[in-house]
């Protein structure tokens, strides 16, 4: 497969074209990357570039045996790429695979289950934590000394379940069920495990009764908050285009002080503006601002 970059030193690179015109600087552009996709090139390839002969730009260039045309600078570092390449490829084909600790981490702020491998779990989760800037990650349960192929076979059992990258929207009975089928340790016990499967439905129960005065039952209550989870977090994909889990889990947290309705108006006006996240956040607050002036004017 065709590397798809190679490494530029723009300090390198300007100090090296200092004296060139911009159209210069263009043509020997060009000239890189066209080498970086075709090899060294031919006279006619260079001149297809350049229109005629450019002192300056044809002296960035030696010629091989064949008479073509490179620049050493660059086939050096395509070799080094390359070389590193090879090098983390065979690390990673040397990993003694019998000796990989498989788990499960729950984020209790969209719910969703990350499977994965790691020689330290414990450390993998404050690596996680620290990544995502989220302290609502625990680790559920992990399975030592077991062959790397496991993580491969469960992503493909639950693949209809992933969201993103290796983040899976399990049930609680799946979750149970890779653990008891695995006969992995869990890291929490049965009544921390139970309050973490219902954080997420307590949480948006509380917001339902708060901001929507829901007077229905316990299991309409249920059905309800996980269908508004659900609808979010569709809609915040659609919107924004992005699986930041980050964004993800803050958006979704608006949810504690503002309704659905708020927040999904606030996402499609974010969508008329190529969706960023920023523009996304100052439609909420712009939004929330007159949403809580709206509800204290009908409560006086």
């Amino acid at each position: 497969m065709k590397d798809p970059a190679f490494l530029f030193y723009s300090s390198d690179f300007l100090s090296g074209t200092m004296l060139m015109s911009d159209e210069q600087i263009g043509q020997y552009i060009k000239l890189l990357c066209l080498q970086h996709q075709k090899g060294h090139l031919k006279e006619k390839d260079m001149l297809n570039i350049c229109k005629t002969y450019d002192e300056d730009i044809f002296s960035k260039f030696k010629k091989d045996k064949e008479g073509n045309y490179y620049n050493e600078r660059l086939d050096s570092e395509i070799q080094r790429r390359k070389k590193y390449s090879e090098s983390r490829r065979n690390n990673r084909n040397n990993v003694d695979n019998s000796n990989t600790c498989i788990y499960l981490i729950y984020d209790k702020q969209t719910g969703l289950t990350k499977i994965g491998s790691s020689n330290n779990p414990e450390r993998r989760l404050v690596e996680l934590k620290n990544q995502y800037k989220n302290n609502k990650l625990v680790l559920l349960a992990y399975v030592e000394n077991v062959e790397q192929k496991l993580e491969t076979k469960l992503h493909e059992d639950y693949k209809e379940k992933n969201k993103v990258n290796e983040w899976f929207e399990l049930s609680k009975e799946e979750i149970d069920e890779i653990i008891n089928i695995n006969n992995m340790k869990t890291h929490m016990n049965n009544h921390m495990i139970k309050d973490m499967n219902n954080h997420m439905i307590e949480d948006m129960n509380n917001h339902m009764t708060k901001h929507m005065g829901t007077e229905t039952t316990t299991t309409t209550k249920t059905i309800n908050i996980n269908n508004i989870k659900n609808k979010l977090q569709k809609r915040f994909l659609e919107c924004t285009g992005t699986t930041n889990l980050n964004a993800i889990s803050e958006c979704i947290s608006y949810l504690d002080d503002l309704p659905y309705e708020v927040i999904e108006k606030a996402l499609l006006k974010a969508s008329e503006k190529d969706g960023r996240l920023e523009i996304c956040k100052d439609y909420i607050t712009k939004l929330a601002t007159i949403w809580n002036k709206n509800n204290r004017t009908s409560r006086s």
